[in-house]
């Protein structure tokens, strides 16, 4: 049975133009853009000096230095590349350098204007350096916003397979898996399209976004992530729609350029990874090149996954809880066979490749290029949560065949960063990117010969502009940004055994094409005493969306379109004003309060408003009068740490949160287009009930966090975070009126971990406990009155909570739910550096063997787990 694309026209053909249309982009951003770059670069201000500030040792910039003259007539930071620019002073004028933790510098203005334009700091404590956070790299200390940044050495540690499982080990997102090649991050009691993922500064989300579950997060390398940034809570007035939970910020490597003439950068660095688990086999190699004015970054990153191993150690009152008994075995003829051991999850192996190249051209101190190729692709992804579909006993499977085709992501962008001050701008970023996306569907029945398969294809185009202008203690941050979507989609069936394709089904998006264009502009003013001991931050955006769904005439033979969806097809516009006002703290005693209040805002997309969606005998048509979901959120952060720069410190934080949702997109019963409440379909030979979406309920989310990091010595090193989250919307119909739980609200969950780090050894141990989850705390489908007990009952089917990949058991042939058991695990990870060049490292994760599977997951989690890594450096 075959399974590639050559048995799908339209994707072989559709993958030509997309090549067609890549080598367009790049002839524009690299013959046009940077033309009109170059000249905005030729008016920048000839009586100042540009100077980078390093780390002496190290030779890395550092960011966030304070420069400034005694007068405080001049009074600036360095950049994310160390960079500063100082005006024409007078010839003996002293300018100083300070940085927590570094030895200042007083250096007469003759003799910055004489030198090598280059200042070296030295340290004089070992100190955790300024994180760089979000759209426009500002200190973490400037924004009000609660920030995990997880930077590259920390990405390592605990051997992460996927992007998304890195986001699970090491901050407060809580993690969401449909099949073993997924992940969702749920950030808040919000998930998928209310999640924005952005990546070098370019937005993932795309137009077909879902609202239930996404696995997008797995086609980002974490091999060649420089750090993550997890920005908490309403982020629209930054980065605009579906920032509603917050802003996940994955940044790759940036090849660097040395600063010396004459003097080459080279480095090479390569790993290789086992974990018995799933017998996950990963390889990866990345090269850096750098001269003075050019550098080069490549990398290839290779992972195969068997089949997962769960944990053997159940609850005693859930004893066959997870087991896999029964599956499906496709060669030539479809048989059922017996699973030898029921922990194995049989059908969840799949295998990913990731490339990478970066190309920096800069040439001056005050300019720089970034040329940004990456390409992600998979395997077949079996969805295993489909897998497990019965119709009537455990080895009554229904599906033989459930998998995403090949996932498949590609990105060209070039970005232009200047540093020249002008009088509109200090700094400015420029990014133009293109991506095409791959998103597939195929599955097959139990002995059918005909798998239906729903190919669709997302062509984005985007661009931004970031501006900062600093004024003393003043800054001005603003930009524009637009964001175009092009969806293709495609849909029928093959006969697996001879090969006929037919067209008699309708896809899964509008089949002529669809296209979703958004804009918008944005302006931020910060204000920041002395060493930034107080800031404050107040901002607002507009944003305007525009959606287009035509459909082919053809398809009338499976749905009775109006004449208008034909042509000249549907339109939906929405626009959305955002803002937010926030306050930052920082006493000399160390003390950090920060004071929040923002909306944020989700507009419509393609899938929300032209998805058409047949299953369990009911149909999904469009609406055209779908509005923006809007939130309100307010929060509060209280820090203290105790100890700076001393071996011992101790810092203590906790947040609380409240955040209103309202009009929040919701699937109800409704009409098509002719206002018919039922409609008989084609290709489905039979009557379905027609649903829309609609912004329908209101709600509110609330919630805590606590985190605290104690250091002891130069060595030892306890941290520990717990989240809290809770969540209800309104439900109304002719029986009650009432507020039921939200959806996509994880349980408590946290963890803690003990590490120590000395010479070349580094150990850490870690728990990590997620609390239990009643099936009453579950997302409500519809309530109904029992006419004889007359007591009200709920129904949980069909919300994306997925009660029936929790504890579910059938009495008296009716289903029950449970929801989901709480669990610990323990885990131990190691490393140890024979020598500058190599290392190994060593992990048990899931030590006890606990079965468990989080909350509403399709697939249980790893048992005891081996992991074994060697890494070179060159």
């Amino acid at each position: 049975m075959n399974n590639n694309n050559e048995n799908y026209p339209h994707r072989t053909s559709l993958d030509k133009r997309y090549k067609y249309l890549l080598i367009r982009f790049l002839f524009y951003c690299f013959f046009f853009s940077p033309s009109f770059l170059f000249s905005s670069s030729n008016f920048s201000n000839l009586s100042s000096i540009l100077v980078t500030v390093i780390d002496g040792d190290t030779k890395e910039p550092l960011a966030f230095v304070s420069v400034f003259t005694d007068d405080n007539k001049f009074i600036a930071q360095t950049d994310i590349e160390g960079k500063v620019s100082i005006p024409d002073l007078a010839h003996r004028q002293i300018v100083h350098f300070t940085y927590v933790g570094y030895s200042p510098l007083d250096i007469p203005y003759f003799e910055i204007r004489r030198g090598d334009r280059i200042i070296k700091m030295f340290s004089e404590n070992v100190i955790e350096g300024v994180v760089v956070i979000g759209r426009t790299d500002a200190a973490e200390e400037e924004l009000p916003y609660t920030i995990d940044r997880i930077d590259a050495k920390t990405i390592a540690s605990r051997h992460s397979q996927t992007a998304a499982d890195i986001l699970g080990e090491h901050a407060d997102v809580y993690i969401q898996k449909s099949q073993m090649g997924g992940g969702s991050p749920v950030i808040r009691g919000f998930e998928a399209n209310k999640v924005l993922l952005v990546l070098d500064g370019i937005r993932m989300n795309n137009a077909i976004y879902r609202n239930g579950h996404l696995q997008n997060a797995i086609t980002v390398d974490g091999s060649m992530l420089e750090q993550i940034e997890v920005i908490y809570g309403p982020g629209s007035l930054m980065y605009g729609s579906e920032a509603l939970g917050g802003v996940i910020h994955f940044r790759s490597r940036d090849p660097k350029v040395s600063f010396q003439y004459g003097e080459t950068i080279s480095n090479t660095s390569a790993y290789t990874r086992f974990s018995s688990a799933n017998l996950e086999k990963t390889a990866h190699f990345d090269f850096e090149y750098g001269v003075r004015e050019w550098a080069s970054l490549t990398s290839f990153t290779y992972a195969d996954f068997g089949d997962l191993k769960a944990g053997s150690k159940r609850p005693d009152e859930y004893p066959n809880f997870g087991k896999r008994t029964h599956y499906i075995t496709t060669q030539g003829v479809d048989m059922v066979n017996e699973v030898g051991n029921p922990n194995i999850q049989k059908g969840v192996a799949y295998s990913q490749i990731d490339f990478l190249q970066k190309i920096r051209f800069q040439p001056k101190e005050s300019l720089y290029f970034i040329g940004n190729f990456q390409y992600s692709s998979s395997s077949n992804v079996p969805r295993y949560d489909a897998l497990l579909d019965t119709l009537s006993s455990a080895e009554k499977l229904k599906w033989a065949e459930w998998y995403y085709g090949p996932q498949k992501r590609m990105l060209a962008s070039l970005k232009m960063k200047a540093f020249s001050p002008k009088w509109l701008y200090s700094k400015a970023t420029f990014i133009a990117a293109f991506q095409w996306l791959q998103e597939d569907r195929l599955k097959r029945k139990f002995r059918r010969d005909r798998r239906t398969f729903n190919l669709e294809d997302v062509l984005v185009y985007s661009f931004t502009a970031d501006f900062d202008k600093e004024m003393g203690k003043h800054t001005f941050s603003y930009g524009i940004d637009g964001n175009y979507n092009q969806v293709f989609s495609h849909a029928g069936d093959i006969n697996v055994e001879t090969g006929e394709v037919r067209r008699e089904t309708f896809t899964r998006y509008p089949s002529h094409y669809s296209t979703q264009l958004s804009y918008a502009g944005y302006i931020n003013y910060r204000w920041k005493g002395l060493d930034s001991m107080l800031v404050f931050n107040a901002g607002a955006r507009y944003t305007a969306t525009s959606l287009f769904a035509k459909y082919k005439a053809s398809d009338r033979r499976l749905i009775s379109w109006p004449d208008e969806y034909i042509e000249p097809g549907i339109t939906s516009e929405n626009s959305a004003l955002t803002w937010g006002l926030g306050l930052t703290l920082n006493t000399p005693r160390k003390w950090q309060l920060q004071l929040l209040v923002s909306t944020a805002f989700r507009s419509p997309n393609i899938d929300d408003f032209a998805k058409l969606r047949a299953k369990g005998g009911k149909v999904v048509l469009p609406n055209t009068e779908l509005r923006p979901e809007t939130s309100l959120s307010g929060e509060a952060t209280l820090a203290k740490t105790i100890g700076v720069a001393s071996p011992n410190s101790l810092k203590l934080s906790v947040t609380g949160f409240y955040t209103l949702v309202e009009d929040v997109i919701v699937r109800q019963s409704g009409y098509a287009p002719n206002g018919d409440s039922v409609i008989w379909l084609p290709s489905e030979e039979a009557y379905f009930d027609v649903q829309q979406n609609f912004n329908a309920n209101n709600g509110f989310i609330y919630g805590a966090s606590a985190n605290a990091v104690l250091k002891l010595g130069k060595s030892w090193a306890l941290r520990s975070g717990y989240n809290y989250t809770k969540g209800r919307v309104s439900f109304k119909n002719n029986i009650v009126d009432t507020l039921v739980p939200m959806a996509h609200i994880p349980p408590a969950y946290g963890q803690t971990s003990m590490s120590f780090r000395k010479g070349k050894i580094h150990l850490e141990a870690v728990a990590k406990y997620n609390a239990a989850k009643s099936i009453t705390e579950y997302a409500v489908n519809k309530i109904t009155r029992n006419e004889q007990t007359g007591e009200l009952e709920y129904d949980y089917d069909g919300t994306p909570d997925n009660p029936e990949l929790g504890i579910a058991y059938k009495v008296d042939n009716k289903v029950v739910y449970e929801g989901v058991y709480g669990w610990t695990t323990f885990n131990l990870y190691g490393s140890y550096a024979f020598n500058e060049k190599f290392s190994i490292d060593l992990a048990v994760e899931n030590i006890m063997d606990v079965h468990y599977r989080h909350f509403a997951s399709g697939v249980s989690a790893p048992g005891r787990n081996f992991i074994f890594t060697l890494r070179g450096k060159f």
